[in-house]
């Protein structure tokens, strides 16, 4: 009878440290570096950034010009996916270039890239690198189809 305490005690404990490692594997492929350009970015995109975090995702917000900044540690990454809320970003901060940006996505990284009227150097030489190009500066798209005359200016009709 003794055995079969041992023998469930033992079973029950290699259940829990199981689980416990399927959690910490779990969370640790959710965390997310977001780059912004300025800091009212929190607030303008404070409802998409709190949905991720109700998924489960960690966040970590800097700003994308941060000295500190890497993707990696000792080879090792140290976040699964990388969102870009920084178009204007005209340099990346830290170790973070577009070459370590390309290497991360090959790697299996997810990346998320906003762009905007004013793109810097950095977001457009990424999109370069993955094969996308944004058009020159300081031009828009149009959606004929669909545009709303109130928010679009008389210039574009």
């Amino acid at each position: 009878m003794g055995w079969i305490r041992h023998r469930t005690a033992l079973v029950l404990l290699l259940a829990v440290l199981g689980w416990s490692y399927v959690q910490s594997q779990q969370s640790s492929q959710s965390r997310v570096l977001v780059l912004i350009d300025s800091p009212t970015v929190k607030e303008t995109h404070s409802d998409f950034l709190s949905s991720l975090e109700k998924r489960g995702h960690q966040l970590d917000v800097r700003m994308a010009d941060d000295a500190s900044l890497a993707l990696s540690k000792f080879g090792k990454p140290l976040y699964e996916h990388l969102i870009l809320l920084a178009p204007s970003v005209e340099e990346f901060g830290g170790s973070v270039s577009v070459a370590e940006i390309a290497s991360f996505i090959d790697a299996g990284g997810n990346v998320v890239v906003t762009g905007g009227q004013n793109l810097g150097e950095a977001i457009r030489d990424l999109a370069t690198e993955v094969g996308f190009e944004f058009d020159d500066s300081s031009t828009a798209v149009i959606d004929h189809n669909n545009w709303d005359s109130k928010l679009v200016s008389s210039r574009y009709k």
